[in-house]
């Protein structure tokens, strides 16, 4: 794996300090015993509160587990992962003895792009391959027998220069990269089902469709047009970028971002209702803030410590959305969602799990003592 810098300047933790990049001062303190934590979804948000998640409201429905992790130590790494898991009530129901497993990290935008920033992509804003290791590891444990690590990457330099090969050779993953059929000679079409919202089916790498588990392994993001990106957002890049584009020039997906207040938060839960997520690990350790990747310029790095994991997709990202700060059942066109339909409440209204915290039970480090204000994209 890539050597990585131990410079921390410059990064805020979750202690709330930081080097060279502007300090921003957590909120008040939260009251615990405040009652005004329970709003109306939506209305009157506070960002130093958190509705829904104060002791003795009672809780119901799917778990999600909030874990401290001080750092990417590959061996303390395993451990948390594990912890992450066992909270939620292990993965043995999700990843079945015998079963091929696709797992999903984050790396957008490509290694060009990455010099741009002064911390490493894979210690700011790409899923670090140490997460990306423990979870497959898990599930080799849990009775998987084929692993593939997939990603829609910029080229395979993406893999090999950020150590995810490595990664691969020691869980024994095959690497796939979404924008290509290969290893089969064309891509796989999928349904999306009856809730269609832009398109009836989509077109995957076919490995895809073997699989019988999908893993979204995502890092915690603000993102400049979604609002967030966590564990849901992150399938868009397994669209082959050569069918969604505009224009053939163009190097990224860009045909998505057409009539973007409406059709991309569709295009996100299209993606996850063609391709059901299992099990969603959510990467907060070290990420970035006020964007989500080097061509946000205000984009900063930021240590929360944390690590999510939960098998309702829609609960895993609401709970990170909240520890970052924000309601993730705000109104559409509010913060964070200020360009875009909030996709979180649309995909809670669709049926594809909860995106109201107190119907999510929280296990581990509760979303109070995790709060984590970021810096919304601008």
């Amino acid at each position: 794996m890539p050597s990585e810098s131990k410079e921390s300047r410059g990064m805020r933790d979750s202690s709330g300090t930081c080097g060279c990049v502007s300090r921003r001062r957590f909120l008040s303190a939260l009251g615990a015993a405040s009652a005004g934590l329970l709003l109306p979804a939506g209305r009157n948000w506070d960002a130093g509160r958190i509705p829904g998640a104060r002791a003795g409201i009672p809780r119901k429905g799917t778990a999600v587990s909030i874990v401290r992790v001080p750092d990417y130590d590959g061996s303390q790494i395993r451990k948390k992962v594990e912890e992450s898991l066992d909270l939620i009530g292990g993965i043995r129901d999700v990843i079945r003895s015998g079963s091929t497993v696709a797992v999903k990290p984050n790396l957008t935008g490509g290694v060009e792009t990455s010099a741009r920033f002064q911390v490493p992509a894979i210690r700011s804003y790409w899923t670090h391959p140490e997460v990306v290791r423990a979870v497959c590891e898990c599930c080799r444990d849990a009775g998987a027998k084929k692993i593939f690590i997939v990603e829609g990457v910029y080229s395979f330099a993406d893999y090999t220069r950020s150590g995810y090969d490595e990664v691969a050779k020691r869980v024994g993953a095959e690497l796939i990269d979404a924008n290509s059929p290969e290893p089969y000679k064309e891509f796989v079409e999928k349904p999306v089902g009856p809730n269609a919202l832009v398109h009836h089916s989509l077109k995957f790498n076919p490995v895809l469709a073997e699989a019988e588990a999908l893993v979204s392994v995502a890092k915690m993001k603000c993102h400049s047009v979604a609002g967030v990106t966590h564990g849901m957002k992150n399938l868009v890049g397994l669209l082959p970028m050569a069918l969604h584009r505009r224009n053939s020039g163009d190097i990224y997906r860009s045909a998505i971002h057409v009539e973007e207040k409406t059709r991309l938060p569709g295009i996100i839960l299209d993606v996850n209702a063609a391709c059901p997520v299992s099990l969603t690990v959510i990467d907060g350790i070290e990420t970035t803030e006020a964007g989500e990747g080097p061509w946000a310029h205000a984009m900063a790095p930021v240590k929360p410590g944390l690590l999510f994991a939960g098998k309702d997709p829609v609960a895993t990202d609401a709970a990170a959305t909240a520890v970052m700060g924000f309601d993730p059942m705000a109104e559409d066109f509010t913060q964070p969602f200020v360009r875009i339909e909030n996709y979180l409440k649309k995909a809670a209204a669709l049926g594809m799990g909860t995106a109201v915290l107190s119907d999510i039970q929280i296990r581990g480090t509760s979303l109070q003592d995790a709060r984590f204000p970021f810096k919304a994209c601008q």
